[in-house]
């Protein structure tokens, strides 16, 4: 029998439920995501009119480095790359990355794109865009869904999955990573009867399935394969996204999607280690398909504490990087591994506040900044997935 969170912490009642859950906004349901009419709004009209802030604006910046990585396309605009990109954004907790991932996740949903956020049984900081939210849960699996409060001296919230629908817009069920990819994340919103169009982008937070459904076999037709590794119910969870990360690339579809992962190192941390599940190896396979991820169309956004927690395999191959405001900007290439050389020679970001930073690659740097994507609801939601 597995631990839950409530064995150690007491759950409020019914009422408190229900109060805490009227403190969050209805889920957006009327939406061109949920109807086959254009003269609806599109999901990221509906968020910059929630939260108050403009389209995104490329002519607004000096140097087309920031426009260049939040825009997508095949053929695009003269001195930027076609195709998928990425970023490594890196700052001090409270520095904005849960608000800049927020921002991202809007722009990259406004150009059509099909976002994939990597949810954790720890985190929830996706809740700014839970109205637009499709919540992805693998079949079958038990779920423990809470509301965790930011005063540890009251008591958490239990949920179940209908309470969830009342946060979220929609909560779907998946089978395993391709069937997830081709089938849940292209399906119809609600009450559309067809497909969502190329042009038209969702928001989706994907929770990893612990039996590890169709893994191995993704794994095993790979063209990328190293002795020792093993997809199983034993497996740690987070191996679950390396199979998803091969079945984007190897099976698709291949229209633009973005995956927006908070704490990056989680997945491929730095001191990672030969085991009996091959994670060594799996690392060694997301570096060798990394450059396939960018022409097949698929963005990585990747969101950490500090450069040093990821595996240097991985961000050797990062061409864009952020650094977050209150701690210092690299001024030499030791600061960043993978780079050459950095364009800053003196400290631009450790006396700015949250809701600016500074993207950088080897030649150019630019600031920029982003609204302040807040419900302002100090609780906490857990999804645990058994």
């Amino acid at each position: 029998m597995s631990l839950t969170i409530s064995d150690f912490q007491e759950t409020a009642d019914d009422k408190t439920k229900r109060q805490v859950l009227d403190r969050f906004p209805d889920p957006r349901r009327k939406t061109r995501q949920c109807f086959e009419n254009d003269r609806w709004h599109t999901d990221a009209d509906s968020i910059r009119r929630f939260y108050g802030f403009p389209a995104f604006d490329p002519s607004g910046f000096d140097y087309p480095i920031v426009p260049n990585v939040l825009l997508k396309s095949w053929d695009p605009a003269p001195g930027r790359q076609k195709g998928g990109k990425e970023f490594l954004a890196r700052g001090k907790p409270g520095s904005g990355k849960s608000t800049l991932a927020n921002h991202v996740a809007t722009t990259s949903i406004e150009q059509g794109s099909t976002v994939v956020w990597r949810g954790s049984p720890s985190r929830s900081e996706w809740l700014p865009l839970a109205p637009w939210a499709r919540v992805c849960l693998p079949r079958g699996a038990d779920v423990e869904i809470v509301l965790e409060p930011q005063d540890k001296t009251k008591n958490v919230v239990e949920l179940s999955v209908d309470d969830l629908e009342e946060v979220v817009r929609e909560v779907v069920r998946y089978d395993d990573p391709l069937q997830l990819n081709h089938d849940v994340l292209t399906e119809p919103h609600l009450d559309r009867e067809r497909p969502l169009s190329n042009d038209v982008g969702t928001f989706n937070v994907v929770y990893p399935d612990p039996k590890m459904r169709r893994c191995q076999e993704i794994y095993e037709e790979s063209d990328v394969k190293q002795e020792g590794v093993e997809f199983c119910e034993e497996s740690p969870l987070n191996h679950w996204w390396f199979a998803w990360f091969i079945a984007r690339i190897d099976y698709g579809p291949h229209s633009f999607m973005d995956w927006i992962a908070d704490e990056f190192g989680e997945i491929a941390s730095d001191d990672v280690e030969k085991d009996e599940f091959g994670s060594y190896q799996l690392v060694n396979i997301m570096r060798d398909k990394w450059i396939d991820a960018r022409k097949n169309g698929l963005s990585i956004y990747m969101f950490v504490h500090d450069e040093s927690e990821c595996n240097e395999k991985i961000v050797k191959k990062v061409r864009w990087r952020v650094q977050m405001p209150t701690t210092s900007n690299p001024t030499s290439k030791a600061g960043v591994l993978g780079f050459e050389g950095v364009p800053m020679n003196r400290d631009l970001t450790s006396r700015e506040d949250p809701g600016t930073a500074l993207m950088y690659d080897e030649s150019h740097f630019e600031k920029f900044g982003w609204a302040d994507l807040s419900l302002g609801i100090p609780w906490k939601l857990k999804v645990r997935v058994k």
